[in-house]
């Protein structure tokens, strides 16, 4: 595993493994260094393309994507709040730059595989932190606090913007704002982290990746999100019933031990969704989605917010991504990000289909990932702060590439190179 790390270090000089890891190390900064991140990144892409002699292309899912920032550019002209949306549209058009760095850097294998290990680490990370947040709280009764909270409260000092920094008793929230946050980062990767464990070909990395794994979910548990543990639960299932013929009992091992160190917190959570006030909120939603139906409110969460602060209710957003897109840009909004979720099963499904290889794990990822955001968007609202966008966006990359990296064909068998047998010469 040393060795591996060693190589890791050293392949850091290629220009492309330093900016798929910028991009990687989002989770661990504030939103504000984020777009710094970005920027840097875009140094080592140019010169990875420069010399490749390769010029930046888009996709299926990049077209989708950029037609639904510019269907959100449009939706400023009929917004309640011109200015807030305005500023999210142009947060949407920057985080493009991920997708054209990550799509366009990952051109095979290997690249794909770095680039999962960077993810899997990162999530590793803030899932220790997390925990480590939760032990302290648990143990010695240390009041948790996010990581970030005091170079927060000297940045917001000098931005004229209102800063609000909530603390969360026995809930964790890492280097996030709120332990929603939180679980809403980890649940996105988590399909994409058990993919690079179940597929990695590094065997001496298994341990260190399992580790990791580990940590990933432990700091969903540790955010005590109802939306991170439905969508938890959803993807043990999956793994589960794919896996019922190859490494059903490794797999279910793995799924009935977590159960088993699940804190009685965490069932108690699982029953209180009632009484969590989200049932009014969307009450609400759906009666101002039927005033303005077609195109919404405008983009943005402060519209939504607005809406509900007039009524006397608390919510940032509407707790539900299918009713946040209604309010923010109506159907047109809703239909372009369902065509995005198609287009990525569609792609999940075929590589599924080639076979108990690396593909069926990079087809499983894909598959879990539509699953566990819509199962946490049914009680939460992911597309909220320039983090989350960015990885949004960066698995959306990883979508789009994989299909084309494993190039399967029919719906079915990846194609290989065949040597043609030689001709036994007559003589």
């Amino acid at each position: 595993m040393i060795t591996n790390l060693k190589q890791f270090a050293i392949d850091l000089k290629s220009p492309y493994l330093l900016s798929l890891l910028l991009i990687s190390l989002v989770p661990l900064f504030p939103d504000y260094i984020t777009f710094f991140l970005i920027l840097a990144a875009l140094i080592p892409f140019y010169k990875d393309m420069k010399n490749r002699q390769a010029k930046p292309t888009i996709n299926t899912i990049g077209k989708l994507l950029f037609i639904y920032c510019g269907y959100l550019t449009l939706t400023c002209i009929i917004s309640t709040d011109p200015f807030q949306s305005a500023l999210t549209v142009a947060m949407w058009w920057f985080m493009l730059i991920v997708y054209i760095i990550v799509s366009n850097l990952l051109s095979d294998r290997d690249r794909l595989d770095a680039f999962l290990m960077c993810i899997t680490t990162v999530a590793g990370i803030v899932g220790i932190i997390a925990m480590i947040q939760s032990f302290l709280n648990t143990v010695f009764g240390i009041e948790i606090a996010g990581v970030w909270s005091w170079l927060d409260t000297i940045v917001f000092r000098y931005v004229p913007f209102n800063l609000s920094l909530q603390t969360f008793p026995k809930r964790a929230y890492a280097t996030f704002a709120n332990p929603n946050m939180l679980a809403q980062y980890l649940v996105m990767v988590a399909p994409f982290v058990v993919c690079f464990n179940f597929m990695d070909r590094r065997h001496s990395m298994r341990l260190y990746n399992r580790i990791c794994m580990i940590l990933t979910f432990g700091g969903v548990m540790f955010s005590f999100s109802r939306g991170g543990y439905l969508a938890v639960i959803c993807l043990a299932i999956i793994l589960i019933l794919l896996n019922a013929k190859k490494r059903f009992s490794t797999v279910l091992l793995y799924v009935a031990a977590a159960l088993l160190f699940i804190p009685q917190d965490v069932y108690n959570r699982l029953t209180t969704l009632g009484a969590s006030g989200r049932t009014r909120i969307w009450a609400q939603a759906l009666e101002s989605i039927s005033q303005r139906p077609l195109f919404g409110y405008g983009a943005g969460t402060e519209p939504a917010s607005n809406i509900f602060r007039g009524i006397g209710m608390n919510a940032p957003h509407a707790h539900n991504i299918a009713l946040q897109l209604l309010l923010e840009g109506g159907i047109p909004a809703l239909m372009l990000m369902t065509a995005i979720a198609v287009v990525i099963i569609r792609y999940g499904l075929r590589l599924i289909r080639n076979g108990y290889r690396a593909s069926f794990w990079v087809g499983f990822a894909l598959c879990g990932f539509v699953m566990v955001v819509t199962l946490h968007g049914l009680v939460d609202y992911p597309l909220t702060i320039p983090r989350l966008i960015a990885i949004f966006v960066m698995l959306l990359a990883i979508a789009d590439r994989s299909i084309r990296i494993y190039r399967p064909t029919n719906y079915g068998r990846l194609k290989f190179p065949q040597q043609t047998p030689k001709k036994k010469r007559i003589t």
